[in-house]
């Protein structure tokens, strides 16, 4: 607020340097009305103005008053671009002012407004009254010294209010406020007041203005047990809450609602039959205007006449005798001034001003040491009982204040109070509530159903750990990593204990624990997958090379960043706002038993659903990612290919995650409908990963393990019909016998959308001129497949980077380039003794190098090169088909 204020001051800095307001003694004094003359509020800004002037007539014709003293009142038009005054419209009025030798000014009834004018008045030395802004921030004397009103501030306002409820005799209430700074600052006197008071407050309840839905709001009133319920905020909002508090039972008798001014000022005509009879015996409290002898036998008459002569029964609008208020202190202030000898320019706000052993029209004319006024509040009830709108109305029946000396400072008028709903008998200060919770007892059906699933669960993985254990070096386990096989059963097996944090009443431990059981065992389940299968897509693609160069502290340093991500996100969620068991409605059974059911909740929700919302947007991305790499290592060879098993497990996931979300956000379950869903949820989760992860591993090593022990004789002649290997494996070394050069090579396949380099056997007849290929077949059959390569037709070339022990050949068609082979093979002097027999029959093709110690610039290139060779995917084009034929012929 201070930056704000100085701000509006620097805007008016360089007027004030070019100005100087003076008072000379004998001339007529100033007083400059800021008000919406032109705006929405025209016609109250004319009726504030003839009150003012109407009262100034009296105070000019009454005793003592100096004989060189004269008052003037000047109009100053305030409407901004809203036609409403606004604070850059109230600067303006601030400048303008500042041209007409202004002594004193009044306005502006909004407090925004009012906020722009003040410091503005303050730069030109002129003090500022209004009688209608009650914004508690204009209290401050440091950031608006000048300024003072005859109108109370909205933290009285709540003090009377928790004054009253105790005069009453009641000890236990409950707060309901808006969130605007009306309401915050009311709401923050009432807290005080309760506690200066020794008032039990039973429950606190915010809603924003305007809001439609108050069905939280009234489930948060019913289950405090609360029947004296302080409300501080619109008429408007209170329309719309009491209509839903009808449906819930609370508007009859039994309870007592009490409200703040604005309540007093709402159209009567807007109500229908039903909602006046809502408001029936609704409290209300209002800073007393418009009383007394002074008023109704002096002012009103002169006002009428003056004004309103054809309008007998005309009276004041709302608020605007607080400005005669304005009017009476400024009168009195500068006629002493006078009487001192003491220009009016060196008066003090707030204490030159107040006059506390005086009374004006609307009361005491003292203010306290913040400028404020010190003026009583009345307290009506509303008559709502008659049928006729025009008989509804507010019956004033007490008073309240802050300057007697009676006890709460309240005060009982002529006519006894009605009660809310219209009851004479005061109202109990809280009802005896039986209260009943819906939890899932350890012993319940549901808890022993949850117990067996753990155990069952627990069991399963510690047998699928001990497997893994046992048969680490078994090919089957080995493939896949059997470190990461033991982290992901360690996932399983802390995500199966999720729905035990669920039985039994909820706990604080129980609510974090839960908080971070999910996400660790999902970072350490798909984490521990996508770094196994990315490894197997790093080594297929980077087979035939001296340097694999991902080793098991890379796939640690993956793992871990992957799960970094999920432990931050938890970290935050338990150390800035931390879920705790929240206690819910469930259902109201009447209004003295409630039954309730616990949640673990952050005392934000919004801040709750960020975390996640981000938790489920990380999973999602997780398992996007994995599904692609499941499907780009789906022809993986058989002991490393777990494409199927991994893109089953995310299908599911991502399936969970369709299934539970939506029902546990938009359907209305009870607890235990809550804890069933995700125990299915958690449970089939943890079954299914298991099943798909380890099922199809531990039934290979069964039955090797049942073939191992089974009779050779046995083994060839029953049951289903073998793959005869060793006749393979004697076709192909009955090849390589006759052959004059053989060895492995890795050859290029290219696979969805990235190559692999697939281990297979060359084998090289120099005598006859051509290659052969063999060691697996490109459509995916187990057998023994065979390719056939005439090397004359073919042209050579080598590439090769001693760095990252890559050595390519390549075989190019001399008639079609797109026909070309090319592999790797393990080393440099390999690739001499290949390239040194089929030179003879190939010719050398353009291009060929040999790299060693190569720079960085020249490696990229020729791993470009390399890889831009392994780009076609082996086939057998028509042209090579067309050379394979005329070889054999």
């Amino acid at each position: 607020m201070q930056s704000i204020v100085s701000i509006r001051k620097l805007c008016v800095a360089s007027f004030v340097s070019a100005l100087k307001i003076s008072n000379a003694f004998g001339a007529t004094i100033k007083i400059g009305v800021s008000l919406p003359f032109s705006g929405d509020d025209a016609e109250w800004s004319q009726d504030a103005f003839d009150v003012m002037s109407a009262r100034l007539d009296g105070l000019m014709q009454g005793p003592a008053v100096h004989p060189q003293l004269a008052i003037e009142l000047i109009r100053l038009d305030n409407v901004g671009s809203i036609n409403i005054p606004t604070i850059s419209s109230s600067i303006a009025s601030g400048i303008n002012a500042s041209t007409l030798g202004l002594t004193a000014m009044i306005g502006v009834g909004y407090s925004d407004a009012t906020m722009g004018l003040a410091p503005t008045a303050h730069a030109f030395g002129l003090p500022l009254c209004d009688g209608a802004s009650t914004s508690p921030t204009l209290s401050s004397k440091t950031d608006f010294p000048n300024f003072f009103r005859t109108v109370p501030d909205d933290n009285v306002a709540g003090e009377a209010i928790i004054n009253l409820i105790a005069a009453n005799g009641w000890s236990k209430l409950a707060l309901i406020a808006s969130t605007d700074s009306s309401g915050t600052g009311l709401l923050e006197a009432a807290r005080n007041a309760a506690k200066n008071l020794n008032l039990d407050v039973l429950a606190v309840q915010t809603f924003v203005p305007n809001q439609k839905d108050f069905s939280t709001l009234l489930k948060g009133l019913q289950s405090s047990g609360a029947t004296i319920f302080a409300y501080l905020g619109l008429a408007t909002d209170l329309v719309h809450l009491l209509n839903e508090a009808g449906a819930q039972g609370m508007v009859t008798e039994g309870y007592q609602w009490i409200t703040s001014p604005d309540a007093l000022y709402l159209d009567i005509l807007s109500l229908d039959a039903e909602q006046l009879m809502q408001w029936h015996g609704l409290w209300a409290l209002a800073p007393r205007e418009g009383t007394g002898s002074l008023f109704y036998d002096e002012f009103l008459p002169h006002y009428r006449q003056a004004y309103y002569p054809d309008d007998p029964s005309k009276v004041p609008n709302v608020y605007t005798t607080f400005y005669a208020s304005c009017v009476e202190m400024y009168f009195y202030a500068f006629n002493e001034s006078l009487y001192r000898n003491v220009p009016p320019s060196d008066l003090n706000v707030p204490s030159d001003f107040s006059f506390p052993e005086r009374f004006g029209v609307a009361g005491n004319l003292g203010l306290d040491e913040n400028g404020n006024s010190m003026s009583a509040f009345d307290i009506f009830y509303f008559n709502g009982s008659q049928e006729a709108n025009s008989a509804a109305s507010f019956v004033n029946f007490g008073s309240w204040d802050k300057a007697v000396t009676t006890q709460f400072g309240y005060k009982v008028g002529e006519k006894a109070p009605v009660f809310y709903a219209g009851a004479v008998e005061r109202p109990k200060d809280a009802l005896q509530i039986l209260r009943t919770r819906n939890i899932v007892e350890v012993s319940s059906g549901l808890g022993v159903f949850t117990i067996i699933l753990f155990v069952l669960s627990a069991l399963a993985v510690l047998m699928l750990m001990y497997v893994v254990i046992r048969e680490k070096n078994n090919p089957i386990i080995k493939a896949t990593s059997p470190p990461f096989l033991m982290i992901t059963l360690a996932g399983i097996l802390l995500g199966s204990t999720y729905p035990l944090t669920f039985l039994g009443s909820p706990t604080r431990g129980a609510c974090i624990s839960a908080a971070w059981i999910v996400p660790t065992a999902l970072g350490a389940v798909i984490g521990s997958m996508l770094v196994k299968t990315l490894r197997l897509l790093y080594i297929f693609r980077h087979q035939g090379a001296r340097k694999m160069g991902f080793q098991n502290k890379d796939m640690s340093l993956w793992f871990c960043a992957i799960m970094s991500v999920y432990l931050i996100i938890v970290l935050v969620w338990t150390v800035a706002n931390p879920p705790v068991p929240v206690d819910e409605i469930h259902k109201i059974v009447n209004p003295t038993w409630i039954i309730s059911q616990e949640f673990c909740s952050s005392s934000t929700d919004s801040f709750q659903l960020g975390i996640l919302g981000a938790l489920i947007a990380y999973t999602v991305l997780l398992l996007l990612i994995g599904g692609f790499m499941a499907f780009v290592t789906r022809k993986l060879p058989p002991p490393f290919n777990e494409a199927k098993s991994l893109g089953y497990v995310m299908c599911a996931y991502a399936g969970i995650l369709a299934f539970v979300m939506p029902v546990l956000f938009l359907l209305d379950l009870d607890y235990a409908g809550f804890v069933l869903v995700k125990i299915v949820a958690t449970y089939g989760a943890v079954i299914f990963t298991a099943a798909m992860l380890f099922g199809k591993k531990c039934y290979s090593i069964w039955q090797e393990k049942r073939d191992q022990s089974s009779n050779d004789l046995l083994k060839g002649g029953v049951g289903k019909q073998q793959k005869d290997e060793m006749t393979e494996s004697w076709m192909v070394k009955s090849i390589v016998k006759a052959a004059n050069m053989s060895g492995t090579v890795w050859v290029a396949d290219k696979q969805s959308f990235i190559s692999y380099w697939a281990e297979q056997t060359l084998v090289l007849f120099a005598d006859r001129g051509i290659a052969l290929l063999t060691g697996g077949d490109a459509k995916g059959s187990n057998g023994t497949a065979c390719q056939c390569f005439p090397l004359r037709n073919f042209e050579l070339s080598t590439a090769s980077n001693d760095d990252d022990g890559i050595y390519t050949i390549k075989l190019t068609h001399s008639k079609n380039a797109t026909a070309n082979l090319t592999f790797r093979v393990e080393s440099a002097d390999e690739m001499e003794k290949w390239t040194s027999q089929m030179s003879k029959l190939c010719p050398a093709r353009s291009g060929s190098m040999r790299r060693s110690q190569m720079s960085t610039s020249v490696t990229g290139s020729v791993d470009n090169r390399i890889r831009a060779g392994t780009s076609m995917k082996l086939n057998q084009t028509r042209v090579l088909e067309e050379d394979v034929e005329h070889t054999a012929q």
